[in-house]
């Protein structure tokens, strides 16, 4: 009798972890070809070449960068994080590597992935918020900075750490000091095993100012987030379901996130910007498995940007503007326009910007 049930525990066992790695294959587009297409001329921005994982883009066209994360240990002693800006009014001339001051932030420690800018609607300040991810078990964080556009700095002014902020991918904020943000995976070195298994670890945080409370659970691979443009919905990405996340935000003044919608997407997508017409701009990733950062190659993966405009019923209409099959770009993570320009940007390795002709 223990036999015939340890045979038949095997069994389902078996049964569920064929299914887990079919389902891994399949969002990691093993089964798919693409086409390349670009919305219009695009070319190679200089001054980037060791990632720009996440983009934001000012309402004065000044997109900041972040680059510079580390996938390998071998790469926390020689990859060194740094923080980019871009102007679009002047796209001829190459990125401009942001000056970080602050006695109390060790810039060498940077390793800076998602990133949100808040700007105040009476005084235009800017406030900077950045996921510091350096590769566990270190101390992963975010980061608050004021951003001075005149003399491109930023100034440190805080460090949040919290026990629900445990593997930090990206950040929205939605005041000079509050903010939502995702934790891709929760078993730290062991998170290649969630990734195949496309385990729903995955958790949103809030933080009021003081202290961060989880708002969210239960999602696979939780990476890219934003807001709209009311400040009414959060957006969230399933990198590992290939699924968008549509949560309302809860007037209790806590945080609280209530889901909405899932929106099938059929790619992983990484990070969302959200436009002034409130379409959300995905950057994705739609062949998958020909992303290698576990090898420390910084220079794999394909490319791919959808918009995503939602009607009042948070039904979406979705229009592919580019798809690369590494030719051009490999390893898109983010997308940000501004006017009829667009800045692609990668996890590991270069960007570029196209202009918005046709798609």
């Amino acid at each position: 009798m223990a036999s015939f049930i340890f045979k038949a525990a095997l069994f389902v066992v078996s049964v569920v972890l064929l299914q887990r790695l079919m389902r891994f294959a399949i969002i990691m587009g093993v089964h798919r070809h693409m086409f390349n297409h670009t919305p219009g001329p695009c070319r190679t921005i200089p001054g980037i070449d060791v990632g720009s994982e996440d983009i934001t883009t000012l309402s004065n066209g000044v997109a900041i960068i972040t680059s510079g994360v580390a996938i390998i240990e071998a790469e926390m002693d020689t990859i060194q994080g740094r923080i980019f800006s871009f102007d679009f009014n002047q796209p001829d001339k190459a990125v401009k590597e942001v000056k970080i001051t602050g006695s109390s932030f060790n810039k060498t420690a940077l390793k800076p992935v998602g990133m949100s800018a808040w700007e105040d609607p009476q005084t235009g300040k800017v406030s900077l918020f950045v996921v510091n991810k350096p590769l566990p078990p270190r101390t992963q964080s975010v980061e608050l900075f004021d951003y001075d556009h005149k003399s491109n700095t930023l100034r440190h002014k805080k460090t949040v750490i919290s026990d629900a902020i445990f593997s930090p991918n990206d950040v929205i904020a939605v005041s000079a000091d509050t903010f939502y943000v995702t934790n891709d995976m929760r078993f730290g070195r062991l998170g290649p095993l969630e990734v195949v298994l496309t385990l729903p670890t995955g958790t949103v945080a809030y933080y009021d100012g003081s202290e961060a409370v989880q708002v969210a659970s239960g999602l696979s691979g939780a990476n890219g987030i934003s807001k709209s443009q009311d400040g009414r919905y959060i957006y969230v990405s399933g990198l590992l379901d290939a699924q968008l996340n549509v949560f309302e935000r809860g007037k209790d003044g806590r945080g609280s996130l209530l889901l909405r919608k899932k929106i099938d997407v059929h790619t992983s997508v990484d990070n969302i910007n959200v436009d002034k017409a409130g379409d959300l701009w995905l950057g994705c990733h739609y062949l998958g498995y020909t992303l290698d950062l576990l090898t420390g190659n910084r220079w794999t993966g394909t490319a791919q940007v959808l918009r995503m405009r939602l009607d009042a019923d948070l039904n979406p209409d979705v229009r592919e503007v580019l798809a690369d099959d590494g030719k051009l770009l490999k390893g898109s993570s983010v997308a940000s326009v501004y006017g009829n320009k667009m800045l692609v940007g990668t996890i590991t390795n270069q960007m570029i910007l196209c202009d918005l002709i046709a798609f």
